[in-house]
């Protein structure tokens, strides 16, 4: 019994980042053959239904894929419907995303390469390589096999990768008969029992019925540099198993340190420490980079050829507003060598640190740049750079994360700054310079605040006379002691200098004054002369 709610909008929606730089997990490509060593079966058939649905243990998303087989091209399987359990996917207020997933369609004719997840359920073999659309052509049956979104091909010979690799479009009989030869292992007999269905589709209660299994475009950012805060990863303590735990980590902080050093941004990212082996997979357990697939969520390479690395971040659909762009909020960054690389001649420390460098352009949200001499290129250089970075990686870097006053790091006496019921502050006089919370559930827009000179003048405690002029002496002469001469005798008008000579209120006082006190004098005058 499958719980399905709802439908998401769109039919087939492809991942787009900033100017189409969309590409993440680097692949050296195999052929049919080398696929089929790997997985339990080749199968034909039609995708029916795709869901997708939070896992709760990990905080993270997974999709599943729903295939009514036609026909068994080679392997064995149980009769019926299968699953294909993907690790990823969106949900309404969470998504995760690994470049390089396949990309399935409902109604889609495919033949797929299967293997198996650690727990018996079954996947994609090699993620993206392991799955081909089935097409009718005039005189024979062809098949396409694209990458996705976001995927690097690397060539296992020279160390080199195609630009923009195209889909591969082949014929169907010739696919299967490179199968026929390199049939499934017969290792795969020895693994775990087949599930053809996940047992938690019948647990589940937040579901998500889908017509693809594809990711929205709207690109994504970390949101702590705008706070002053480090983007920190924590590392795999085992390291890379060719290259050792020290040079492994010596080479990520390399990494690091080329995106964090770049002048005019406000990126910093760190070494958070070490850690145990960790998933890939899942929201949870903070951003990591992790080494030799430890808990087997991609399939091994064969012949110095398969999955290299896999990029991944999980986002919130909290959004800001950066350089004219809006950006979903990156909560999680996730990087994961594959293992069994240690007799493959391009693996070395430099070239791990150029991998890892890449890698994490992604995690922080760029996508390949179109100059072939950025390291985020979607060519591997492998030149020596190691953790080096173009002009084209500084411009992108400086797009994203554009450095703000240098006034906002230091801590100014204003008071706490004025902030909307949205969290979305009042005070951003330029657009390129503080990142503006357009829609946010919680008021993160609060430290962009301070981040600026000028935010809300009338609430800074020095208050200039010039901010209120009603509060000069000057303004009220009124008050001056002139105001009732007949009062005391001692009224002279030489007592009263504050009053402007020149303001007609105070001369009309000072005149009253003088005629008062003759008057009196004249009457005194005329008492002592009477008889």
């Amino acid at each position: 019994m499958r719980v399905r709610l709802g439908w998401l909008f769109g039919c087939s929606i492809s991942l787009l980042l900033i100017s189409a730089r969309t590409k993440a997990t680097t692949f050296v490509l195999q052929d049919e053959s080398e696929l089929a060593a790997q997985s339990v079966a080749v199968v034909t058939g039609t995708v029916s239904g795709i869901e997708a649905a939070a896992n709760d243990a990990t905080g993270g998303v997974q999709t599943y894929v729903h295939l009514t087989p036609s026909a068994i091209v080679a392997g064995s399987l149980p009769a019926g419907e299968l699953v294909l359990r993907e690790a990823g996917g969106e949900l309404p207020g969470r998504s995760e995303r690994l470049y390089g997933s396949p990309q399935y369609h409902v109604g889609e004719r495919v033949l797929v390469f299967v293997s198996q997840n650690v727990d018996g359920t079954l996947r994609t073999t090699s993620m993206a390589m392991g799955k081909y659309t089935l097409h009718a052509g005039r005189r024979q049956r062809l098949v396409r096999r694209s990458y996705g979104s976001g995927v690097t091909v690397l060539d296992r010979h020279t160390g080199h990768v195609e630009t923009n690799p195209q889909p591969e479009t082949l014929e169907l009989d010739e696919v299967i008969a490179r199968i026929a030869r390199r049939g499934p292992s017969a290792s795969s007999a020895y693994g775990p029992a087949i599930v053809m269905q996940p047992a938690e589709l019948t647990q589940r209660v937040r579901q998500q019925q889908l017509s693809a299994f594809t990711f929205l475009g709207t690109p994504a950012r970390w949101f702590e540099p705008d706070a002053g805060q480090v983007v920190a990863f924590q590392i795999d303590r085992t390291g890379d198993m060719a290259i050792g735990p020290a040079d492994s980590r010596m080479a990520l902080n390399q990494a690091f340190a080329a995106w964090s050093t770049v002048a005019g941004t406000n990126l910093q990212l760190g070494d958070g420490g070490l850690m145990d082996p960790m998933p890939l997979a899942g929201c949870g357990g903070g951003s990591r980079l992790i080494f030799n697939d430890p808990y087997n969520e991609v399939t091994d390479p064969v012949n110095c050829g398969g999955v290299l690395a896999v990029g991944s971040y999980c986002s919130s659909w909290e959004t800001t507003e950066v350089s004219g762009t809006t950006f979903h909020k990156i909560v999680t960054g996730k990087v994961m060598f594959n293992n069994g690389w240690e007799n493959c001649p391009f693996w070395t420390t430099c070239n791990l640190a150029e991998v890892a460098t890449h890698e994490l352009g992604h995690a922080i949200g760029l996508g390949h740049a179109t100059d072939s001499s950025a390291t985020m290129a979607a060519t591997a250089h492998f030149d020596g750079r190691c953790a080096g970075l173009g002009s084209d990686d500084i411009a992108a870097v400086t797009f994203m994360y554009p450095d703000r006053a240098p006034a906002v790091i230091a801590a100014t006496p204003t008071p706490t700054p004025v902030t909307s019921s949205s969290g979305a502050t009042s005070s951003t006089p330029t657009p390129t310079a503080t990142a503006l919370v357009v829609r946010t559930p919680t008021p993160a827009g609060a430290r962009f605040a301070t981040r600026t000179t000028t935010s809300i003048p009338t609430r800074t405690p020095t208050r200039g006379s010039i901010r209120r002029p009603t509060r000069t002496p000057t303004r009220r002469p009124t008050r001056t002691p002139t105001r009732r001469p007949t009062r005391t005798p001692t009224r002279r008008p030489t007592r009263t200098p504050t009053a402007p000579a020149d303001t007609a209120p105070g001369l009309a006082v000072d005149q009253n004054a003088i005629t008062a006190f003759i008057n009196s004098l004249a009457h005194l005058i005329r008492q002592s002369v009477r008889p």
